[in-house]
């Protein structure tokens, strides 16, 4: 465990470490402070042979909007690697506001987390109070992020507010994704269905997307889809936007299954298509958390 503390008050506060063969009773290991400094908010990540650890940083802010406990400094997320937990790489900033924020936005915490093929970030986002110039603002809101190996994010969910934040990793009971969060003084779960955590929706009125080209897809092609109430319905395009000879436009209604198989008329059995194709998707009424095609990209 990487943990934060002073050691004494002549001592430095900095990440130390702990280990532990039950995760009840820890030790903490005599090398001291792995590294010192004064921002005490980050969460760790393993990654294939290595950790990551998602850190607070502090920038200079001269022109800072509104003043608040910290004036005239920024609140951004860096990036530090560590093979061993022992040896960490400096800071390295990675995440910072841009032009799409609002001039005030300050990125105050970030947790990462596995999920399916890639990662998860939750995103922390802190504006300082106008209303309370010189003090600590309790404007918050929480996004959702996505990267494929925990280094370079996009933020597709940037409008937003997810509603939640957590330190602590998912866990999953049963058929549901689990997050342990602090609500109204006291501690609280918030769940999801099972791979289930983002989808594209459409209510009452009809709504549309295309999917990025893909090659070589293998049918059936799969997704994970609720369209209890609704309906969903597809068609197999090339590049150039004009619908695939020979293969129909599918329609799925009153059913929700995560693996829910798209033949556009042709056989069960898999056939590979060779070239680059979209998918069109129609619904109402529908979410649709995932589309599946060939091995899972």
């Amino acid at each position: 465990m990487v943990y934060w503390d002073q050691p004494s008050e002549a001592g430095q506060a900095g990440a130390m470490l702990a280990t532990s063969k039950d995760g009840l009773s820890w030790t903490k290991d005599p090398c001291g402070a792995v590294f010192t400094e004064h921002n005490d908010a980050f969460t760790v990540l393993p990654r294939d042979e290595e950790y990551l650890m998602y850190q607070t940083r502090l920038e200079d802010w001269p022109d800072k909007p509104y003043s608040d406990n910290l004036d005239k400094m920024r609140r951004v997320q860096s990036l530090r690697r560590s093979k061993d937990l022992r040896q960490w790489t400096p800071q390295e900033v990675f995440l910072r506001p841009d032009a799409k924020d609002k001039p005030e936005t300050e990125f105050y915490l970030m947790k990462a987390f596995r999920y399916g093929y890639g990662v998860l970030g939750l995103l922390m986002k802190y504006y300082a109070d106008p209303a309370l110039p010189g003090k600590h603002s309790a404007i918050r809101r929480n996004e959702l992020m996505v990267s494929r190996d925990g280094i370079a994010w996009e933020r597709p969910f940037r409008e937003t507010d997810i509603g939640f934040w957590s330190y602590a990793d998912p866990f999953e009971h049963g058929n549901s994704l689990n997050f342990v969060i602090w609500k109204d003084g006291g501690m609280s779960i918030v769940s999801y269905a099972r791979n289930r955590l983002v989808a594209v929706a459409a209510g009452q009125e009809e709504g549309h997307f295309m999917t990025k080209s893909f090659k070589d897809p293998v049918l059936p092609i799969q997704i994970d889809a609720n369209a209890s109430d609704g309906w969903i319905e597809t068609q197999l395009f090339d590049t150039q936007g004009k619908p695939i000879e020979g293969l129909e436009s599918q329609r799925v209604e009153n059913v929700d299954a995560p693996e829910l198989p798209l033949t556009f008329g042709a056989s069960q059995t898999p056939l590979r298509l060779s070239g680059e194709y979209c998918l069109q998707f129609r619904l109402k009424n529908a979410k649709i958390f995932a589309v599946v095609a060939g091995s899972g990209d």
